[in-house]
């Protein structure tokens, strides 16, 4: 191991990075010192940001991979190097599109509108919701049908049977 990673490594513990954020960011060191096939602290700038351009067009990056790249390579530079951290401000992380956490009333109509309700006929099957209702509709017409009609008055018990 270098003296250049092993200072790198030295300031990840001392920030309290975790193991595995520390193996990425020195991947991300040796990565970019591999591609240019000499020591990361002999690069200037410029050769930072053709890096950075490299992963975006040509190697097609993930936002996530160049944050995690980007990010690596700040903390190089900016902490074990001592650069000014003003001047990696030459790559901007462009902000992932995420779902509102409350939509308005236009949104949800709009997605409620999007809804197909699926319109159930009477199957028979005892599983559908409509031949359910219609069975039981039924069932309670017998049951009305089955009661006495009585006018109002009294009803006396005699005993017989």
């Amino acid at each position: 191991m270098t003296q250049l990673r092993q200072r790198m490594l030295s300031d990840l513990q001392l920030k309290g990075m975790s193991e595995r954020s520390q193996q990425i960011y020195i991947r991300g060191v040796i990565m970019l010192a591999e591609y240019f096939n000499k020591s990361p602290d002999l690069l200037i700038l410029n050769d930072i940001r053709n890096y950075f351009l490299y992963l975006k067009n040509v190697k097609k990056y993930s936002l996530t991979a160049l944050k995690i790249s980007y990010f690596g390579l700040w903390f190089f530079y900016t902490v074990t190097l001592n650069w000014d951290v003003n001047s990696f401000n030459f790559f901007k992380l462009p902000r992932e599109k995420k779902l509102p956490a409350v939509l308005n009333k236009k949104e949800v109509r709009k997605i409620l509108s999007l809804i197909r309700l699926q319109c159930y006929h009477s199957c028979k099957n005892r599983h559908c919701p409509k031949c359910q209702y219609d069975s039981g509709k039924e069932w309670l017409e017998k049951q009305l049908g089955l009661l006495l009609h009585v006018i109002s008055g009294y009803l006396y018990d005699t005993g017989r049977t």
